[in-house]
């Protein structure tokens, strides 16, 4: 609990990670897919 006081916690992120990326392998495709889904884009 000290170091959670002397560090917060940061708010999970909720954005498309990886946007940025032009070539992403299919396998990392599919992982983000994923990613979005447990996030609650459809």
């Amino acid at each position: 609990m000290l170091t959670v006081g002397k560090y917060p916690h940061t708010p999970v992120g909720r954005d498309r990670p990886y946007t940025g990326i032009e070539n992403l392998q299919p396998e990392m495709v599919r992982m983000i897919d994923n990613f979005m889904l447990w996030q609650g884009e459809k």
